[in-house]
């Protein structure tokens, strides 16, 4: 499982994308802003300390299948992948990652630090929000079955129903 967004200090300021590879999966993040964090010196200055950046999770372009490499072109970033594969579950559009971030930049309590939240771009482009079906999965209920089969409690799964 990939993380819907990556905060860190060891990227490079210019480093607009990175990518992770775990197995044969391939997740592509992009920054989309920075927390600053800020701390008061002995003499009441407001000084800055490291700023993380965040990037999130977006749709990678193409496939690789067995060594071949299949490749997309697009007119901009905001066109969907034509292929299944590269489309995200609904838990990494781009509206409901920054409200994860707002609300983790607002839970933080260190009386030392005060942390600041920098969005690269205030709007979040279409394509990224969770309505758009074209970029993110639909959501699939599993329900499930109880069967007692000797005394054992057994759960089978039945086939998913799409949800709205």
């Amino acid at each position: 499982m990939f993380p819907t967004y990556i905060a860190s200090t060891r990227i490079k300021n210019d480093s607009m994308y990175i990518k992770l590879r775990k197995g044969s999966g391939t997740f592509l993040y992009k920054r989309v802003g920075a927390v600053n964090r800020y701390y008061t010196d002995k003499k009441g200055n407001s000084k800055q300390s490291n700023s993380y950046y965040i990037y999130i999770a977006i749709p990678k372009a193409g496939l690789h299948i067995k060594g071949i490499n299949q490749f997309e072109l697009y007119a901009d970033y905001t066109t969907p992948s034509i292929f299944d594969e590269n489309r995200l579950d609904r838990d990494y559009a781009e509206d409901l990652v920054r409200k994860d971030v707002e609300s983790e930049v607002n839970d933080y309590s260190d009386g030392y630090y005060k942390l600041e939240l920098v969005w690269d771009s205030e709007q979040v482009p279409s394509m990224y929000t969770a309505s758009n079906t074209a970029t993110y999965r639909e959501e699939v209920a599993v329900s499930s079955e109880k069967k007692s089969i000797n005394g054992v409690t057994v759960y089978n799964k039945k086939d998913p129903e799409k949800v709205g």
